[in-house]
């Protein structure tokens, strides 16, 4: 079966899971190959799975004898598409991987079909999973989970097999992350395969809205994820993954990367005993091309009116190189109206200032505290900052960046139940319209 499809623009080209081929098809196989990958390279996770096929064992006849846990009985070989089995005596349990219950109707026996396992695990007691992946319970045919065991008189089979449903591993490994379980590189390799069934198998994601992911980050930001992404089909625009910050975000800059604003973030951040927020978070006036274009178009008092509506609008003077801030002021002494005004009117220098005459900052701090950009008490923290970041290294010049951040925060709750009643898509497309509109930039 093939996965269906969403966008997928936003998967990280370097996800261990995002093979570069025919890049919006994925098939069965491509998920059961990516599984057996983690199962190989994260014990945890096999772990986990051994686990989950015990308790199906527990559930259906109470027996606690079929596989041993994996501290007793630990792996020796896994194969996928393979047609011989593993081993030709001990015991061989059928598992069938889907998303929803299934019930069989005969014992597993042996067939005599020409059969391809779609995975096999051997363990060193002699124990053999032959595994069936359907990730649409409908098309099991019940035939497949029945092994070819000619020539393998020794193999004892278990007449009933395990089904252990999809949602049920991505819960179990999305606990294991939480609980630290899993880390490092490990924690990198399942979540990439977690972000892979999302993007090609999301019917076997079942977080869909804030509520579902019981507060838990990694889904939050899923979650946060899955609204710019509906978002942005909405008006045509894309979602990125900014890799350096972690975030995802709708790319928002027009042709030649014009447009005040060029990111629209959307993400989750604990707030401790279990609460959480959902900021969306706009940066205009970033580099100073993006200023031009912002200070030209800026209605003031449009932007200053966004505050009385809970938007957090506030100066964001720093200084960048080669379009990446390193250095921000952090207590301007103007008032947000006059800094607003003061970079409009082109009353301040912006754009780039070189070092090779300045190289003690006494002229630039000077001019900073002149212009009331920044306080007095925030001279020394500046100072250091600039000079470990400029001076310190090989950087001969500086670009002072005019910005503004604008940010918008709900509480746990307040997101939770407006994604609960279908609300918060809307919701979050209409706070960016709203800021984007102060400056003249549309969504």
């Amino acid at each position: 079966m093939r996965a269906g499809i969403p966008n997928t623009q936003w998967l990280d080209r370097l996800n261990v899971f995002n093979a570069y081929k025919e890049r919006d098809k994925r098939e069965e196989n491509d998920l059961t190959n990516a599984f057996l990958v983690v199962l190989r390279y994260v014990p945890m996770a096999q772990a986990i799975f051994t686990d989950l096929i015990r308790q199906c064992y527990l559930k259906v006849a109470a027996n606690d004898a079929v596989l041993p846990s994996l501290s007793e009985n630990p792996v020796s070989d896994m194969q996928a598409q393979r047609g011989e089995l593993l081993c030709d005596e001990g015991h061989l349990v059928s598992v069938l991987l889907t998303d929803a219950e299934w019930e069989q109707t005969r014992d597993i026996q042996g067939s005599r079909r020409t059969a391809v396992y779609d995975a096999q695990i051997r363990y060193e007691q002699g124990w053999l999973l032959i595994i069936e992946n359907k990730p649409d319970h409908g098309a099991v045919w019940e035939e497949q989970l029945h092994p070819n065991v000619e020539g393998s008189t020794g193999l004892e089979i278990e007449t009933r097999a395990a089904v252990v449903k999809w949602q049920t591993i991505v819960e179990r490994l999305i606990s294991a992350l939480d609980s630290g379980l899993i880390v490092g590189a490990e924690a990198k390799l399942v979540e990439d395969f977690l972000d892979s069934i999302d993007a090609y198998f999301p019917s076997l994601f079942v977080y869909k809205t804030f509520a579902s992911c019981r507060g838990r980050l990694f889904l939050l930001q899923n979650r946060c994820r899955h609204i710019l992404q509906e978002i942005a089909v909405q008006t045509t625009r894309s979602v990125k993954w900014d890799r350096r910050h972690g975030i995802y975000y709708i790319d928002l800059s027009g042709a030649a990367r014009r447009g005040a604003a060029q990111k629209a973030v959307l993400s989750a951040s604990p707030r401790g005993n279990g609460d959480w927020d959902v900021t969306l978070e706009m940066y205009p006036a970033d580099t100073n091309a993006q200023a031009d274009e912002f200070y030209n178009l800026l209605d003031i008092q449009k932007l200053l009116d966004l505050q009385s509506r809970k938007w957090k609008v506030e100066a964001n003077v720093h200084f960048s190189y080669i379009r990446t801030g390193l250095v921000r002021v952090r207590c301007p002494a103007l008032s947000l109206h006059d800094y607003l005004k003061g970079w409009k009117e082109r009353k301040w220098k912006r754009g780039r200032y070189p070092l090779d005459e300045d190289r003690d900052l006494s002229g630039l701090v000077a001019y900073l505290q002149q212009s009331q950009l920044v306080s007095s008490d925030a001279v020394d923290e500046l100072r250091g900052d600039l000079k470990g970041k400029f001076l310190d290294t090989k950087r001969r010049h500086l670009d002072i960046c005019p910005g503004v951040s604008v940010v918008y925060a709900w509480s746990g709750k307040e997101a939770s139940d407006a994604d609960t009643e279908g609300d918060f898509v809307g919701e979050v497309k209409r706070r960016i319209e709203e800021a984007l509109a102060a400056w003249g930039q549309s969504l």
